[in-house]
């Protein structure tokens, strides 16, 4: 989190308690919407990145007037260097991450790919047939319509249009590669499980609630290729030729 965010957190959500004065007709309290800024801000850091003792008395001495133990002039370059710690060991931390997610990715395809009704194509992405459409497969350049519900290899569900009760439109070649591949196997109607290597999803940077190097697994339902209207064919006006009048005799 840079300075610039971190201030701008503490600038919304300073102001939260006299912002919680009323909700569905109730009143809040002072002390209940201080807790909900405690609650917020805490909210953006992980255990141990905070000294919860030395931050509460920062606060208090700022609030209390009272002479800091920091300098003014020191304050913007303490809190830098402890920003960048921060950044160093999250960085440390998703790459060991990502290191054991990857291990446990490839351990479970090797085991995966062996069992019946699995298939696995030349990229390494594997699926398993759950029901057969009809039709023409999509293009890469083709818009469909689909249903998924993707969770993680220890079954955390991270994204489910089916939960939401509401289908994804998409350009074929507009999402991970998995996808790409996968949606081109299947016909209109079909049902797909896949089972998707890092390196074919999100890779070592993750994305929201996945982690680095996550092996994805989707049930997908493609519902419908969408097929763009075609074009009216441009009708060009045409100029009607000039009469040219005969020559006249001498």
């Amino acid at each position: 989190m840079k300075l610039s965010s971190l201030l701008t957190t503490l600038g919304v959500f300073g102001a939260l308690s006299l912002s919680l004065s009323a909700q569905d007709g109730k009143e809040v309290s002072h002390e209940d919407g201080s807790y909900a800024f405690g609650v917020r801000f805490g909210s953006q850091f992980k255990e141990g990145e905070v000294s919860i003792e030395d931050f509460a008395a920062g606060f208090r001495d700022q609030l209390g007037g009272k002479e800091l133990r920091i300098p003014e002039a020191e304050l913007n370059g303490a809190f830098e260097s402890w920003q960048s710690g921060i950044e160093k060991m999250r960085k440390e931390a998703a790459a060991k991450e990502g290191d054991v997610n990857l291990a446990a990715a490839e351990a479970f395809l090797k085991e995966n790919g062996a069992k019946d009704g699995v298939e696995t194509t030349e990229s390494g992405l594997q699926y398993i047939v759950l029901k057969e459409g009809s039709g023409t497969s999509p293009k890469a350049t083709e818009k469909v319509k689909a249903h998924y519900h993707g969770t993680l290899l220890d079954g955390t569900v991270f994204d489910s249009s089916k939960e939401r009760d509401q289908p994804f439109e998409t350009r074929v070649n507009g999402v991970i590669k998995g996808w790409i591949e996968g949606l081109q196997l299947m016909k209109p109607g079909a049902s797909y499980r896949f089972f998707i290597h890092p390196d074919l999803a999100y890779g070592p940077r993750g994305q929201n609630k996945i982690s680095a190097n996550s092996l994805l697994i989707f049930d997908l339902d493609l519902i419908e290729v969408i097929v763009a209207p075609a074009k009216k064919p441009r009708i060009q006006a045409v100029t009607p030729p000039v009469a040219i009048p005969p020559l006249k005799k001498k």
